[in-house]
């Protein structure tokens, strides 16, 4: 088994699970290429093994994460824009993160739909989640009152 492999998984993990906080907020450029760099690693590592290896490596992560959540194997295979699709919903997000992400927003899993295409839908789906929740957010302080 490679350990090289399961702690990245482990530290993709960790860092997934950040994204979706307020932590994000002081997270600089440079981090984010750092992890689309481990993202590539992953996502090349997995796809060369076989499915038994694959599941050995993400319950070894697991269990090296005793409280962080490791994502199933096909978001693991497709680390880098589980990453990005996480932090464009992240609303302590900075402007220069956000420029940062939206400019290299295109993976290679996804080379079917042109990065345009796939930033459009990500950003229209979290516009419709958001709206959701505002209306029923009114909805409860209504029935409240």
């Amino acid at each position: 088994m490679d350990q090289s492999l399961v702690t990245a998984i482990a530290t993709y993990s960790q860092i997934l699970q950040e994204a979706s906080t307020p932590h994000v907020a002081i997270w600089k450029p440079f981090f984010i290429e750092r992890c689309t760099q481990w993202c590539m690693y992953i996502e090349a590592e997995l796809l060369s093994l076989s499915d038994q290896e694959v599941d050995q490596h993400r319950n070894a992560a697991k269990e090296q994460n005793n409280h962080t959540r490791v994502p199933e194997i096909s978001d693991l295979l497709n680390a880098e824009y589980l990453l990005y699709k996480t932090l464009i919903k992240n609303i302590y997000l900075s402007n220069e993160m956000y420029w940062t992400v939206i400019s290299t927003y295109e993976f290679l899993a996804l080379a079917s739909t042109s990065r345009q295409e796939t930033l459009i839908q990500d950003i229209a789906q979290n516009a419709q989640e958001a709206a959701t929740i505002d209306v029923l957010n009114i909805m409860t302080s209504t029935l409240q009152e």
